[in-house]
């Protein structure tokens, strides 16, 4: 059950990263439901926080904060601190066109474009360590867990 459960858990976050959103609701819906079955409540948590992220890109905030309020109380009683900052920060994630920065707009659209940190680096004549913090501080601001989350998202929501 557990493989089922990554399995369908994968598929659905390449289903969001190709802006599927419907496909990556119902993947990750049986991620959740195949994690509960085998007794897997770390996992499945991290499922309800891909699953947050597909529900609010699919404009449904209600159940979006319901999934991260579970994925919460399943990281408290498990003592994973840094997961309960990721699920509190997904319940009060911004907008679209959030407080990014006039440069981190630009790292977004470069990082979509399927740049790396080097040739953003060369690009925009900064260090490559600047534009690693760059990223960092979007995926953390956009509450996204990868580049190409945050590059769909960010594409999405028309911010490049």
């Amino acid at each position: 059950t557990c493989a089922r459960a990554a399995a369908a858990r994968a598929a659905g976050i390449v289903a969001f990263a190709e802006g599927r959103l419907e496909d990556a609701k119902r993947r990750l819906e049986d991620a959740v439901d195949l994690y509960g079955h085998a007794s897997a409540p770390y996992e499945r948590a991290h499922s309800r926080l891909d699953l947050a992220r597909t529900l609010q890109a699919l404009g449904d905030g209600d159940a979006a904060g319901a999934e991260a309020t579970e994925a919460r109380a399943a990281f408290e009683e498990l003592t994973a601190e840094h997961d309960v900052a990721t699920a509190d920060a997904l319940s009060a994630r911004p907008q679209a066109n959030g407080p990014l920065t006039r440069r981190e707009l630009e790292v977004v659209a470069l990082v979509a474009a399927g740049r790396s940190n080097r040739e953003i680096a060369e690009r925009l004549v900064v260090s490559e360590h600047t534009v690693h913090r760059h990223v960092a501080n979007i995926l953390r601001k956009l509450g996204e867990p990868t580049r190409a989350a945050a590059a769909a998202r960010a594409t999405r929501d028309g911010l490049v």
